[in-house]
């Protein structure tokens, strides 16, 4: 789905789809193609946040990275 304003500020095109509860997860599945999209919506911009991390998140396979507030269990 496109993103909400929290991704938008980072540089995101696309968000995941979101189902808030047991419900809506039941009438998405029941529902007709129409119905179902319009249950799927972004994360509430005001219970995201994001942060930064180190570019070297991204090499697979890194043991030497240093995640601010993350315990490194090796």
């Amino acid at each position: 789905v496109d993103p909400n304003e929290v991704l938008q500020s980072v540089g995101h095109h696309r968000s995941p789809a979101l189902l808030r509860d047991g419900e809506e997860a039941r009438d998405w599945l029941h529902a007709d193609r129409q119905q179902a999209r319009e249950l799927l919506r972004p994360h509430p911009n005001e219970t995201m946040g994001v942060e930064a991390v180190p570019m070297g998140i991204k090499i697979p396979g890194n043991q030497a990275l240093e995640l601010p507030g993350v315990l490194n269990r090796r």
